[in-house]
C-alpha cells in the first residue's frame, strides 16, 4: 500500500504543530527514521516476473519500522521491495511507484523519490531492481509508537492550525486528478 508524500507530510505537520501533549495524555514516542545508502545488482527481470525468492539486497534496520521511503539519482526500472519481521519470512513484493512526481523528471543531479511504501512492522527490507545502481537510498520510518488519529485531530484543533484551501494558494488543479477523474 502506498501513502502519498502529501498525506504523510500533512500528518507530520499536524504532529509538529500540535505542541505539547494534552493534559493527562501520555506523551507519544517520537517518529524515527534510519537511512541506508548503497547499491543493487540488477536481476534483468520485470517486477511482475520476479519470484518470491528473487535475489536482492537485504537491509537490517536497527529497530522496527512500518514505512519505507526510496530515492535514487538516475532512472531505475523495476524497483521493488518487500519486508520481513525476522529475515526469514517475507511479505509480497511491492513495486515502488513515482506517482507524486506527476510524470516529471527531476532536474539533473536531483534525486527521484519513490512514493512511501507502508509495510507491516518489520526489521528487514529486501530491495531489487531490473538494473544495477550504486546510488539507492532507503529511509526506514518507525511510526508505530506515535499518536493515534483521534489524538492528532484533537491536537490539530487545539493548535489553531488554519487550513488554506488549494484555490487560495494558487495550486495547479490539473495536477490533482488523472484523466479518469481519480485523485492522484
Amino acid at each position: 500500500m502506498s501513502l502519498s508524500r502529501r498525506s504523510f507530510l500533512a500528518g507530520l505537520a499536524a504532529v509538529v504543530l500540535a505542541g505539547p501533549a494534552l493534559a493527562g495524555e501520555p506523551a507519544p514516542s517520537r517518529t524515527r527514521a534510519w537511512t541506508w545508502r548503497g547499491g543493487l545488482s540488477g536481476d534483468g527481470r520485470a517486477a511482475a516476473e520476479a519470484s518470491a525468492e528473487a535475489a536482492g539486497t537485504v537491509v537490517r534496520a536497527p529497530y522496527e519500522f512500518n514505512a519505507v521511503g526510496t530515492a535514487w539519482l538516475r532512472p531505475l526500472a523495476g524497483l521493488r521491495l518487500r519486508a520481513s519481521a525476522d529475515g526469514l519470512t517475507w511479505g509480497d513484493w511491492n513495486s515502488v511507484t513515482t506517482d507524486e512526481l506527476h510524470g516529471r523528471t527531476p532536474p539533473p543531479g536531483r534525486p527521484y523519490f519513490g512514493d512511501l511504501v507502508i509495510v507491516p512492522p518489520s526489521r528487514y527490507v529486501q530491495v531489487a531492481a531490473e538494473q544495477s545502481t550504486d546510488d539507492l537510498q532507503l529511509t526506514l520510518i518507525d511510526t508505530l509508537e506515535g499518536p493515534t488519529t483521534p489524538q492528532l485531530a484533537t491536537r490539530q484543533a487545539l493548535a489553531g492550525v488554519s487550513v488554506i484551501p488549494r484555490a487560495e494558494w494558487g495550486c495547479d488543479e490539473s495536477l490533482r486528478y488523472d484523466n479518469g477523474g481519480a485523485e492522484i
